[in-house]
């Protein structure tokens, strides 16, 4: 087995970050039995796969680092660290959605000819085509995730911005297939809004940040002419749910009176104008009379009259 100097190993830009907990538990694993899996490196020592290795061994003060060297370069190099990473179980929907669509960019032009649309022959016309499996297929079979994953990572991992990528990536979002298949949805411009209104607790998800629920208005919210008027006339009107001093005595038969009142005073501004307006009539009448015991009366009364 190679071994290569920790020191001289070269790690390139854009790769994962270490995740520290990781680290620390491949260094007791690496002083209990060693190292089972050795990094990959190019020949001029550019790490290919191992980062979190790599780190243990310096942590540990080790110089030496087993390796598998691999003469690879460009996108063939970058295309073997895609594939180290997809056999890690720790990456997030959002990871995966950008590593697969990177890795398509990758295999598409290694394998022109599997491109929907592109040439299938050489320039001759004399080689046969590429016998590559299409991206999906060939990704699938590396990975073993099914082909309609696949194509659902891709959109999503081609169709968000990189600001956008940069706001969610430490966030919940990042780790929910469903949200991102939603975000994926808007346009690239409108983005950054619809991510605001779920980060800053205004929209619940993604799909209500765009699609806002339509406002329900309540008992409360809307006017209520009839109330007012009797309002006017010294009729009060408890909550549905009364509130009860601790230390004062719960009368149930006074409790269930206001309940009823005020479910009553609830129903009747779903009824027309004309209805509203006969009971309110009645408790001008009748002082003493509540919602309650008028408005079943009154409901009876306009009935007769329409006969």
């Amino acid at each position: 087995m190679n071994t290569v100097s920790v020191k001289d190993i070269k790690v390139l830009g854009s790769r994962r970050a270490i995740n520290p907990d990781k680290v620390n538990g491949l260094v007791e694993s690496i002083q209990n039995i060693g190292l089972i899996n050795p990094i990959s490196v190019t020949p001029d020592n550019v790490l290919i796969a191992g980062a979190h290795r790599l780190e243990a061994f310096k942590l540990l003060g080790i110089d030496e680092i087993p390796a598998v060297i691999m003469d690879l370069n460009g996108i063939m190099l970058e295309l073997a660290e895609i594939d180290e990473n997809f056999v890690r179980n720790d990456l997030t929907e959002l990871q995966i959605s950008m590593y697969l669509q990177r890795r398509k960019e990758i295999y598409e032009e290694l394998h022109p000819s599997t491109v929907k649309g592109g040439d299938h022959t050489s320039d001759a016309g004399k080689q046969k085509a590429d016998p590559a499996l299409s991206f999906v297929k060939d990704t699938a079979l590396q990975t073993g995730k099914s082909e309609s994953s696949i194509k659902q990572s891709v959109k999503i991992g081609k169709n968000l911005s990189k600001s956008t990528v940069e706001k969610i990536k430490d966030t919940p979002i990042a780790d929910n297939k469903e949200e991102l298949k939603a975000l994926a949805n808007v346009p690239k411009q409108q983005q950054a809004k619809v991510v605001a209104k779920v980060l800053t607790g205004k929209a619940e998800s993604i799909r209500e940040a765009v699609n806002p629920k339509p406002r329900v208005s309540t008992i409360q919210d809307e006017p209520r002419p009839f109330k007012t008027a009797l309002e006017a006339q010294g009729h009060s009107f408890d909550p549905i749910t009364p509130s009860v001093s601790p230390a004062a005595p719960v009368d149930p038969a006074k409790q269930k009176r206001e309940r009823m009142e005020a479910l009553a005073v609830e129903l009747l501004s779903f009824y027309s104008p004309a209805i509203q307006t006969m009971v309110t009539d009645i408790m001008r009448e009748h002082p003493s009379y509540k919602v309650k015991d008028v408005f079943y009366f009154g409901v009876q009364s306009l009935a007769e009259k329409k006969k």
